[in-house]
């Protein structure tokens, strides 16, 4: 019950005029009360509602606006508008989806989408408005673009697989110099395995470093460890070490969550962090060299009480 008087409350009211404008005009008027049909069609009355609201116009109101513009005749009943709503469809969702993404070989599956009503327009899911830093289904934010500039929100949850290839390379790149065979890593990424039975893993090529990796965008089975190989991939040289940071700097904390290289993180009783981060040995020192920032000895750490976060 709870949910259609939800449903029932975003659409038009029985007896209501549907507008397609951020104006009601004569036009809109004459089609109720064929009274003001003399008017210029492009008159503006007034402002049309906000979605899943009504812009009533009282008869008394009509009479004298009728008055006003010199027409004879009574208007004894009252007229209301609203806009025409409807839940956008999932395939028009992943419609507009792939437009933000063209130009990519890209697979899209709908995990869940918001239920509110919108005005009819053209759905729109900006590239900013995915939070593509995750394994798991992604928040992508959009809107429907109605009536000239105005704009309804939507929001979807959806698995996007994006098939491409990595180029990494392996030695220092120059300015003007060629870029030859053997200053490119390529790692190859074998999506599906979900229907063929195959189990997640990756494996290294003759130098050690990250080749073939076979996942699954469904069930994300194989994700995490592709993150990694593609950390090892991309950043070789990379050591993981542990940084006490302070309250105070608060701000290398939140960039290093940034730049995804947070793997765990402890909060002490005093406010302050351990954070076990993944980077090069000389940013480390760099970090370390911060006011409010030090680099702990795994010895050390755990002396004091603290709450853990595992960073997925």
């Amino acid at each position: 019950m709870i949910l259609t008087l939800l449903f029932a409350a975003v659409l038009p009211a029985a007896g209501c005029h549907s507008i397609n404008s951020d104006h009601i005009y004569a036009r809109d008027l004459a089609a109720a009360v064929p009274l003001f049909a003399s008017l210029p069609p492009d008159l503006a009355i007034g402002y049309s509602p906000a979605p899943g609201w009504q812009r009533m116009f009282h008869a008394a109101e009509l009479q004298r606006l009728a008055k006003t513009n010199h027409l004879e005749g009574a208007v004894s009943q009252d007229v209301c508008f609203a806009w025409t709503l409807a839940v956008p469809e999932p395939a028009e969702m992943i419609a507009a989806m792939k437009k933000a993404l063209a130009g990519r070989d890209v697979q899209i599956e709908m995990v869940d989408h918001g239920r509110m009503a919108a005005p009819a327009g053209e759905l729109v899911f900006p590239l900013a408005g995915a939070s593509v830093r995750s394994a798991a289904p992604v928040l992508w934010r959009g809107y429907v673009s109605y009536a000239g500039n105005r704009r309804f929100n939507i929001w979807a949850r959806v698995l996007i697989a994006v098939k491409g290839t990595r180029v990494v390379a392996v030695n220092p790149l120059h300015a003007e110099e060629p870029i030859g065979a053997g200053d490119v890593r390529e790692l190859l990424v074998f999506n599906k395995i979900d229907l063929i039975d195959e189990p997640a893993r990756d494996e290294d090529g003759p130098d050690g470093l990250p080749a073939r990796a076979w996942v699954s965008c469904v069930t994300a089975a194989g994700l995490a460890e592709l993150r990694t190989a593609i950390t090892r991939a991309v950043r070789p040289n990379q050591v993981k070490r542990t940084l006490h940071i302070d309250l105070g700097a608060a701000s290398v904390r939140s960039a290093l969550y940034a730049r995804n290289a947070v793997r765990l993180e402890r909060q002490h009783d005093d406010g302050s962090w351990e954070i076990d981060v993944e980077l090069d040995p000389s940013e480390i020192a760099k970090l370390a060299g911060n006011s409010g920032v030090n680099l702990v000895d795994n010895a050390d750490s755990g002396t004091r009480q603290r709450i853990e976060k595992r960073v997925a």
